[in-house]
């Protein structure tokens, strides 16, 4: 299968929720993570369908090792903060190992993700391939990945910035008020016969 995906793949990928548009469009090269975007809970539910309701053993298939995780921060600063990271998505890309339509149909006829990993000789399990980092580069990396972290901060502290003072005033009328003992006489002005008028405080 080097350019049509077999009926049997099509309506495993309809029924996990790709489009027909998107699935005319794919080939036995198409990669699930690098190519469809498939990651954390959503590569998870793909698998788990294989599994499930096609009885396929997974055993000894490494998630971490072709998709990222949900929340990582490769992912998460990304898709949220595209403009100031534009660039970590696509070396983290690199680390992850390419797992294609072509591999998946043949664990569904296989029924073993062991035999898929012995037909594929050029899948690395024993080591990743990582991009080997400076020091410099490492440390933009990683202040990068924090950005994120840094803007929650800072929207923090201008909420509080803002409402502290508010609070803080409001506490201090009602200590203020407070101060002042029951049945205290308020004066509060004259009446038009030049009267002094007070009401007394419950």
């Amino acid at each position: 299968m080097k350019n049509e995906l077999s009926v049997e793949l099509c309506e495993y990928l309809e029924y996990c929720g790709l489009s027909r548009r998107k699935i005319a469009r794919c080939s036995g090269s198409t990669r699930m993570y690098h190519d469809l975007g498939l990651y954390g809970e959503t590569a998870e539910e793909f698998l788990e369908v294989l599994r499930d309701d096609y009885h396929v053993d997974l055993s000894g298939l490494e998630f971490e090792k072709f998709f990222p995780y949900e929340f990582e921060s490769s992912v998460f600063s990304t898709r949220i903060f595209p403009i100031f990271v534009p660039s970590v998505k696509w070396r983290r890309r690199h680390e992850y190992l390419p797992l294609t339509l072509a591999m998946m149909d043949e664990m569904m006829h296989t029924k073993q993700w062991q035999l898929v990993k012995m037909n594929n000789p050029k899948i690395e399990y024993t080591e990743r391939t990582l991009v080997k980092l400076t020091p410099k580069q490492f440390v933009i990396n990683a202040l990068r990945s924090l950005f994120p972290l840094f803007l929650v901060l800072v929207g923090v502290c201008l909420i509080l910035f803002i409402t502290l003072p508010e609070k803080h005033n409001k506490c201090r009328k009602q200590a203020e008020e407070s101060r002042q003992p029951p049945g205290q006489v308020r004066t509060l002005g004259y009446d038009k016969s030049g009267n002094l008028t007070k009401q007394h405080r419950c």
